[in-house]
This record gives structure tokens, C-alpha cells and sequence, in this order.
């Protein structure tokens, strides 16, 4: 198995036996390296009663709130939690927790090889073969008639003290849309009320690609993963590549990992009548 954070060998053998997760590949790496997607459900729900999500992280490595965001987050769907119960029957959870992996590999903190952003590939007409092969994937899953409900990319993902920034595509939902988006953040920051949202202040994002080509409500879930400098500016996630910060603690991002999950729940909840049941 890999050995590159989060998808490590050790993590591996704890998920790989659970009956709700099945472990493939979503993509390859320009220098031919598995990305992996980790695939969570109660496989006794028929899918077309579930809402799909798909999750993406570390395009940038250096944010390592998303990678251990992530990582608690698979580890909450999978445990025996009410809630991760709920999730998994709501729910197809689609997670590729490391779309970056040769910047990992190598020790690189931000940028592809090419020292392009990933996260500005996703509208080039020949994108870096990270994103082509997500995006290979997503719609060869689209176009068997799956869903494709929920995007979210994951970034900073802090935890305790930590400001959430939850950005939406530069664009307008249709009303039934922006009803589940008003839902869905309400009841985000009923969980964590720190939350800030906004639109995306640039284009061609992951998130903008998910509702121009998928039809996705999308968001990307950003924040500060290092503590703020002694001063009332406010610290910025690219300070950590300049002078360094204290990374929050794994328990802050496992907190805050559950909490996105009940939100998800909840979020669910509100529609699981005309939606997910017969």
C-alpha cells in the first residue's frame, strides 16, 4: 500500500476490513501514482436512496488540516457512532483525501511539480493528469446515472479557534439549489459557529468545476490550521510557508470532523422524506 499521509499502510489496515468502505483508485499522479478513493456507505441502502458526496483534500500539502480533517472523518463514518450510522445509510461518501501525492512524496509544501496550483487546473483545457483523472472519474460516474449531489474541497479544516470559511461558486444556484445550500450551512453553523461563507473570489476552482460540469452544490472549507501571530491582523494559511505556526492538535480536527458529519446528517434530514425514502 501507499505509504504517503493520510492514505498510509497503517491507515489502511484499520478501515480496509470494515464492511461500509471499499478502497480503490480515483486518478494517477504525473509520476504514475495511485490517488485513492475511499468509498464509505451502508452497502444494504440502495444507492438511488442515497444523496452522493464526493470529498477532495490536500491539493495543497502543505494545508495538513485537510488531510487529518479527512482522516477523522473516514474514522468517524466508520465507527459505531448513531450519527455515522445515519451518515452511512443517508449517505455514499466518495473521499480522495490526497489529490497531491507527489507533493507529499517528494516533501514539496504547495505546488504541483510543474509548480502550477492544482486547484487553478480544474477549467485548463489539458489539465495536470491529477485533476484530468478525477474528473475522468467523476463523469464516467455520471454518466452510468449516478448522482452527484454534494461536492465539498477541503483545505485548511482548523479546529478549535479556528475560522471556517465556507466558499460556493461564483454563480447562481437555481432556487431549488440555493433552498439545500441555505440548509445546508445553516445547519454547518449550527455545529460550528464560527463559520464564515462566502462565494469563491476566484474562478476555475475544484468547487466551481463540480456545479458547472456536475451540477454539485459545492463548497470548498477552508481556515486558519496555524495559530494567529501576537497581532490583530489577522494570519493568513500561507504564513505557515514563510515564518511557521503551531498546527492545531488531531483532536481539534477529529472534533470538528464529527461535527461536519452530524451537520451532513442533519442537512439530510430535512429532506429525507421526499428525497431518500421511497
Amino acid at each position: 500500500g501507499s505509504t504517503l499521509f493520510p492514505y498510509t499502510t497503517l491507515f489502511r489496515s484499520r478501515i480496509q476490513d470494515s464492511p461500509f468502505c471499499t478502497i480503490g483508485n480515483a486518478g494517477r499522479s504525473t509520476e504514475g501514482k495511485d490517488i485513492k478513493l475511499i468509498s464509505i456507505t451502508n452497502p444494504d441502502v440502495e444507492l438511488k436512496k442515497k444523496k452522493v458526496a464526493w470529498f477532495t483534500g490536500l491539493q495543497h500539502t502543505a494545508e495538513l488540516g485537510a488531510g487529518r480533517g479527512l482522516e477523522a472523518m473516514i474514522d468517524f463514518l466508520l465507527s459505531d457512532d448513531p450519527v455515522a450510522y445515519e451518515a452511512r445509510d443517508y449517505y455514499l461518501f466518495n473521499i480522495i483525501p490526497l489529490v497531491n501525492v507527489d507533493a507529499v512524496d517528494e516533501g514539496r509544501g504547495r505546488t504541483h511539480s510543474s509548480g502550477r496550483n492544482l486547484n487553478r487546473e480544474w477549467i485548463n483545457t489539458y489539465p495536470k493528469p491529477e485533476v484530468a483523472s478525477i474528473l475522468q472519474t467523476f463523469t464516467e460516474w455520471t454518466d452510468k446515472g449516478n448522482a452527484f449531489d454534494l461536492f465539498i474541497d477541503f483545505h485548511g479544516f482548523s479546529g478549535v479557534n479556528g475560522d471556517f470559511l465556507l466558499l460556493h461558486p461564483d454563480t447562481t444556484y437555481s432556487d431549488e439549489q440555493k433552498k439545500h445550500y441555505d440548509v445546508l450551512i445553516a445547519e454547518i453553523k449550527k455545529q460550528l459557529p464560527q463559520t464564515e461563507s462566502a462565494k469563491f473570489s476566484v474562478l476555475g476552482l475544484a468547487g466551481d468545476t463540480a456545479f458547472q460540469q456536475f451540477g454539485a452544490l459545492s463548497l470548498s472549507i477552508d481556515g486558519w490550521i496555524y495559530d494567529r501571530p501576537h497581532s490583530p491582523v489577522k494570519s493568513h494559511l500561507s504564513s505557515y510557508y514563510e515564518s511557521g505556526r503551531t498546527i492545531f492538535a488531531l483532536d481539534d480536527c477529529q472534533e470538528s470532523a464529527a461535527k461536519y458529519v452530524k451537520a451532513f446528517v442533519e442537512y439530510a434530514n430535512v429532506f429525507h422524506g421526499s428525497e431518500i425514502e421511497d
